[in-house]
């Protein structure tokens, strides 16, 4: 099985699942919030479900993640865990703890074999717990940043001048890697994006036909942020015809991007291009993201989308 393969065909529900988690948590007054989620979270959750539950919600998570078995799920979920997680750090990589555990209601019987695919396929822990009865960065500056109501505010923003980071230009929006940010070029243009994007299949796989090219970066410009948000997640997979009749998924999740965060993404686009191999594109673009924008963690060998997000108001935590 190659990992890639699977994680790209588990991709392209992702900004589709997206546009859903937007429309079941917008406001009653029409507006949308900070929005984050883990799609690799809820993929091996979804990869979880389908193994104990034969039938059709297997059936309908084996159609909606494109996979072949569920035999299949939890290999893939099982080599995230040991290898696309996998703490780096000894050797120069990133920083990453992973801690993966699935509490189930006491008072319900657990099957063995389940238990052993959790502890072995999803190298989690099983726990037993009674539900029932218990409830080159600078100095930072502020600018202006542009709502999606047309109103603004300021916050803090992280600024620089470098030829270092790799920007991609695609028709109408920018892509900054090494968080890849994609930022409509109109101060209005999120909802329409991602319209777009998650019309484009392929595009997080890198197959995606919008034309797209590498370009210099002049100014860069990123408001600084910090936000948590909470969904019921399985109202969004109803919105892709999955429904969970046994019970509730709630998805939690929080971010923080800040210069000390930045720096490390600077380092890690510079190890793209070995020395002498790498010429600056002739077309420079400035990069500043004082309008809402959408976001994404992505581990690039894998394929594997950690979050994805949007940036609506970077002032609200």
């Amino acid at each position: 099985m190659d990992l890639r393969e699977s994680l790209e065909k588990q991709n392209e529900i992702v900004l589709s699942l997206f546009k859903h988690v937007i429309a079941t948590t917008t406001t009653t007054a029409g507006k949308s919030s900070n929005l984050l989620f883990s799609p690799a979270l809820l993929n091996v959750i979804l990869s979880f479900i389908a193994a104990k539950s034969p039938g059709d919600i297997e059936k309908k998570i084996l159609s909606l993640l494109q996979a072949s078995s569920t035999d299949e799920l939890n290999t893939v979920s099982s080599k995230i865990v040991t290898t696309v997680l996998a703490d780096n750090t000894s050797s120069g990589g990133p920083t990453i703890a992973a801690a993966n555990g699935v509490w189930a209601e006491k008072s319900e019987p657990v099957e063995t074999s389940l238990k052993d695919i959790i502890e072995n396929s999803y190298k989690a822990t099983f726990n037993l717990v009674d539900f029932r009865n218990k409830n080159s960065i600078h100095l930072l500056q502020k600018t202006d940043f542009h709502r999606l109501d047309g109103t603004t505010v300021r916050v803090p923003f992280m600024s620089g001048y470098s030829m270092r980071y790799s920007l991609v230009a695609y028709q109408g929006f920018k892509s900054f890697f090494s968080m890849q940010i994609y930022l409509p070029d109109e101060k209005d243009g999120l909802p329409s994006m991602l319209e777009r994007l998650a019309s484009c299949r392929g595009f997080l796989s890198g197959q995606g036909d919008i034309p797209g090219h590498s370009v210099s970066l002049g100014e860069l410009r990123i408001p600084r942020f910090k936000f948590e948000f909470g969904f019921r997640a399985s109202d969004a997979l109803e919105g892709l015809g999955l429904d969970l009749p046994f019970g509730t998924i709630i998805h939690k999740s929080c971010i923080e991007v800040d210069e000390v965060g930045s720096k490390a993404a600077a380092a890690a686009a510079m190890m793209m291009c070995g020395a002498g191999r790498c010429m600056p594109p002739k077309e420079k673009y400035d990069f500043v993201a004082d309008h809402p924008f959408l976001f994404l963690v992505e581990e690039h060998i894998s394929g594997l989308v950690l979050f994805l997000g949007q940036v609506t108001d970077p002032s609200m935590h």
